[in-house]
């Protein structure tokens, strides 16, 4: 498989690929003169064709993120204090969801700010006024992927159960500290990443060579064929894309969860320079 050189602007040639893409001599026999047909050339000799290439990868580590909050407490050293005691305890607990031998792995917070916090209830009714609030998230990184749902499970059972969470607070005028759970997501490393997203910029100018040769095996002269320029048209969604990332959502219960590939799609326009003067194809 072709591949583009790292870092390359996709508007500018390159030898190797365009190379790849040349259509060599002359084309089939000449289209009979009474047949319909449309000229492959429209512009000013050149072409247009998108190329599409399109490769999936399975992850490679699941990342999930721990929100961690402490509410309505009377001064932000409190609130910080009960914020840092519940993410020490997610953090050792979420050793065990991760490959202590890869060092790709890992488990660390984030965040961790104070500010005022009140809680408004009713026109007439505000709970909490003149306290404070920290929040802070701890990020999971692992590459346990096979295994990540049952250790999920585990650290769910913990977290969610009411370890960091006060039940006793129906009124909601109480200092609270409580953990919410995001939804794991599937993620590829950088250099993985990278490399796919390279080999379908090379599957999509080939794409585009295959459409234009089937176009073309039936156009008339000698003529000759070459790729003048290619501009790359999804660079807005050109990171990979996670379809269907798992089959239940993270705060509902102990089912297993699974994760699908990971997609990435990329467009090129691809523009052909050819002899507007001698070749056509039949409609």
């Amino acid at each position: 498989m072709t591949r583009l050189p790292k870092n390359s602007r996709l508007t500018v040639s390159v030898p190797l690929l365009i190379a790849t893409v040349l259509l060599a001599g002359a084309c089939a026999a000449k289209a009979p003169t009474l047949a319909p047909v449309v000229r492959i050339s429209q512009n000013d000799g050149t072409t247009k064709l998108v190329g599409e290439g399109r490769l999936s990868h399975a992850p490679e580590y699941i990342e999930l993120h721990v929100r961690v909050q402490s509410q309505c407490f009377a001064t932000p050293l409190a609130a910080s204090e009960a914020t840092d005691a519940a993410v020490a305890k997610v953090m050792k607990m979420a050793q065990a969801t991760i490959d202590a031998t890869n060092k790709k792995d890992g488990v660390f917070s984030r965040g961790g700010f104070t500010q005022p916090f009140s809680r408004y209830i009713n026109r007439s009714l505000t709970l909490c006024e003149g306290t404070f609030q920290k929040t802070a998230t701890v990020v999971i990184k692992s590459s346990r992927v096979s295994s990540f749902s049952a250790r999920l499970t585990d650290l769910q059972r913990t977290v969610l159960a009411g370890s960091l969470r006060k039940l006793d607070n129906k009124r909601g005028d109480k200092p609270v500290t409580f953990a919410t759970l995001s939804e794991p997501a599937p993620r590829l490393y950088y250099e993985t990443r990278e490399r796919l997203e390279q080999e379908a910029l090379a599957d999509a100018l080939a794409n585009a060579r295959k459409k234009f040769q089937a176009a073309a095996k039936v156009a008339c002269g000698n003529t000759k064929h070459r790729v003048a320029r290619f501009v790359e048209t999804s660079a807005s969604s050109a990171r990979p894309i996670s379809y269907g990332r798992s089959s239940t959502a993270s705060g509902s219960g102990s089912g297993a969860v699974a994760f699908d590939a990971i997609w990435i799609n990329k467009l090129l326009d691809v523009y052909f320079d050819v002899d507007a003067g001698t070749c056509s194809v039949r409609s």
